[in-house]
This record gives C-alpha cells, sequence and structure tokens, in this order.
C-alpha cells in the first residue's frame, strides 16, 4: 500500500513537471519566473488604462486622448479574454458622439457625474449612459464620471466644473462602492493593482472638512498575495486556474478588505449624507436642478433578487433634503422577476452595464425627468 502512495505520488509530480514543461516550450519561455497575473494586467492592459494624476482629485481624465481599453473577463474554457472599447475625452469629460446627429438643446446643458457606470466602463463613447441620455432628450452632456471616484471626489469635480459651465442639470449617479470609497484615504485603481492617494473630507461638527490636498502622488504596487505569488509563476497552473477559476485565479481584488492605515475612520453613509448637502448648497447657488441617481451591481436573476441596504439609506438622505431622487432597484427588481433573460442583456457577467444597461438606465432618468 505504501509503495503504491509513492509510486502515485511520483507519477503525478512526473506528470506535472513534464506538463509545466510542455507549455512553457508552447509558449517559449522556459525560463521565465515572472507572476503571470501580474504579467496579464500591467503588459496586455497596458498603461493606456490609467487615468493621470491630478493633484486636486488624485486622478482624472486625460484632457485629450483617443485610446482603446480592455477589459479582462472570462472565455470559460478558451481562458482569459479582453473586452475592448473605444475611449475618446476632451478636457477631461468623457465623450458624448451625437452619433444619431439629433439636434440638440445647446442652453439646456446637463452635467452627468459617478463613477465607471456614469464614465462607461467597458463600452465605447456612444454607449454610456450619458450619451443615450443626450440622444434621447436632446439635451447637451457633459459626461463628468470618473472611473473609482467617490461621491466625495465627484463634489470637488462638480465645483470645478461650475467655473467653466452653467448647467441646468446636474445628475448624481450613487453606487454602493462610491459611498464607500468616501472612507478611503487610498484607493486601488481597477486593473492596475497599485494604492494611491485620493482626497477626502472628514467630520467637524456638523460640517465637512477637506483633507489630503494637495494630493501627493504615490503608486504603492499592490503585491498577490498568498499560494497565487507563487503559483503565479507556473505556466501550468496559469493554463489551468485562468480557465477553471477565473475570478479566484485574478483577483487582485479592489473588492476586498481594506488596510486600516487607510481608511479615515469615518462613517461613509455620515459623509456622504453632509456631501449630499453640499451638493444641494451647490444646487442653490448655481441654480441648476440636482437629481441623485441611484445604480445597482449586477445581481443572479434566477436567485431572490438582493436590496441594497447602504445604497439606499444615502437615497433617503437625498430625499430628506427634498432633492429628486431616481431610485433603479424597484425597477431591476421588477425586470429580474418578469423576465430574467432580459435582465441579463442589462450587464456583463458580474460587472458593468451593457450598451443596452445604459440605454435602459438613460431611458428611466429622460422618463423620470420629464
Amino acid at each position: 500500500m505504501q509503495k503504491r502512495a509513492w509510486a502515485a505520488f511520483l507519477g503525478l509530480g512526473v506528470a506535472l513537471i513534464l506538463g509545466e514543461f510542455s507549455v512553457r516550450a508552447f509558449q517559449r519561455e522556459l525560463f521565465s519566473t515572472s507572476n503571470l497575473i501580474e504579467r496579464t494586467f500591467k503588459i496586455k492592459k497596458g498603461r493606456s488604462n490609467r487615468f493621470p494624476f491630478d493633484p486636486e482629485l488624485g486622478w482624472s481624465p486625460p484632457r485629450s486622448e483617443v485610446t482603446i481599453k480592455s477589459q479582462l473577463f472570462s472565455m470559460g474554457l478558451g481562458g482569459p479574454g479582453f473586452r475592448f472599447s473605444k475611449v475618446s475625452t476632451d478636457l477631461t469629460y468623457r465623450a458624448t458622439p451625437d452619433a444619431w446627429n439629433v439636434p440638440l438643446n445647446e442652453k439646456r446643458l446637463v452635467v452627468t457625474l459617478g463613477d465607471s457606470f456614469t464614465f462607461g466602463g467597458e463600452v465605447s463613447d456612444e454607449e454610456t449612459w450619458p450619451s443615450h441620455l443626450q440622444a434621447i432628450s436632446k439635451w447637451r452632456v457633459l459626461n463628468g464620471g470618473v472611473s473609482v471616484f467617490g461621491l466625495d471626489q465627484s463634489f470637488i469635480r462638480l465645483r470645478n466644473i461650475l467655473n467653466d459651465h452653467n448647467p441646468k442639470i446636474v445628475i448624481l449617479s450613487v453606487i454602493r462602492e462610491s459611498i464607500l470609497r468616501t472612507e478611503r484615504k487610498k484607493q486601488i485603481l481597477s486593473g492596475n493593482g497599485e494604492w494611491v492617494n485620493r482626497p477626502y473630507f472628514i467630520k467637524r461638527g456638523d460640517q465637512l472638512e477637506l483633507q489630503n490636498v494637495p494630493v501627493v502622488q504615490n503608486r504603492e504596487p499592490m503585491p498577490i498575495t498568498g499560494i497565487r505569488s507563487w503559483l503565479g509563476r507556473s505556466h501550468l497552473a496559469n493554463a489551468l486556474f485562468s480557465r477553471l477559476a477565473f475570478h479566484w485565479w485574478y483577483d487582485v481584488n479592489w473588492g476586498g478588505p481594506i488596510p486600516s492605515q487607510y481608511l479615515t475612520g469615518e462613517d461613509p453613509k455620515e459623509i456622504s449624507c453632509l456631501l449630499l448637502r453640499s451638493y444641494l448648497e451647490l444646487s442653490k447657488q448655481h441654480h441648476f436642478q440636482l437629481v441623485v441617481l441611484g445604480q445597482y451591481y449586477d445581481q443572479d436573476p434566477y436567485k431572490p433578487f438582493q436590496s441594497e441596504p447602504l445604497t439606499q439609506e444615502v437615497l433617503q438622505c437625498a430625499k430628506n433634503l427634498g432633492i429628486f431622487t431616481v431610485d433603479l432597484e424597484d425597477k431591476l427588481r421588477d425586470l429580474a422577476q418578469k423576465s430574467p433573460e432580459e435582465y441579463n442583456t442589462l450587464y456583463f457577467p458580474g460587472a458593468h452595464m451593457t450598451n443596452r444597461g445604459n440605454w435602459w438606465v438613460a431611458q428611466q432618468v429622460v422618463g423620470a425627468i420629464r
């Protein structure tokens, strides 16, 4: 029995060694020692996915650039793939091209704010919900969303926007993560695996006090830890796990716990509600209508639909302040229950909204405002 166990162990070891050698030979990297998870993000995704440093906001879109961004996603047994989208920016705003040649009301300017759900993660310029909003409403729309922004950074960005523009409507998209980011001193920029400094607010009595401005430029690499730190150097393991356990394998995850030294110690709900009060004060000073839009992450429509308590609590703060609020949760729940197949067309799997999903959001916003 013992001899059989040793024989099986040795056989497995030889098979793994031969498998590793074969994969390395096929990929022509016999002597590579780098971590293939890091290489996937840093080499294939490229520097074009990084927003330039901004001393007031932490990062912001380029003033003028056209890039092809790539989003890592699973192709099942086919391995990892990259979803490409065209991203154009002008004076740090994401382009909202008039792809349908709709005559626009230039006097009715709308500014949209938020994170990647507003900026348009994984979709091209004409497929973002601000672009669809412009086409449906015939209002001129400035897409001021920035990926990985919190409600605090969007507030600072709005103050700067108001120096150059006089919008009639400002639409602030709120999701759970944009609320949680208000308690962070540092943030991981999605896809780069780096901690970067960000501005934040702390509470002084019932007022907010801005901290960490000007922001100091500092990129701290986020190390890949645990078993993936050394298993990621195996070409055989990478070939297997990138297909069989995609989400675990590439989880350099900005969705995991934030180190305590990177937290402000403030309550993100309380900070967000105070920020909404500040947004409202700006709307009165600059005479625009403020709209708060509640957006949500993808869920499995074949399971019971889960409410998002934190987002709901912050939206209730907006309602208590008298801010016009558009909450998509009930509409998404109804759609998931009535037609799971149609609900699935609104999202990329476990990620951002599709072109169709963004069109659906724009319809809900226009219908509510009108």
